[in-house]
């Protein structure tokens, strides 16, 4: 991930971000948390839990 994002001159990040991200912005969207939890292949809706964040108006 650091080769890509040197190459793509972006700051370093992980990946693991963007699956926080991609959850969060299903559950903005209105998604069932059972279908987000699906999606991220989580047997326990606590674990799908942690990696929803909700967005301000930022």
């Amino acid at each position: 991930m650091k080769t890509l994002c040197k190459k793509a001159d972006v700051p370093y990040f992980r990946f693991h971000a963007l699956r926080h991200a991609g959850a969060s912005l299903m559950d903005n969207a209105g998604a069932p948390t059972g279908t987000i939890q699906k999606i991220l292949g989580h047997e326990n809706r606590k674990t799908t839990e942690i990696y929803l964040h909700s967005f301000n108006e930022t």
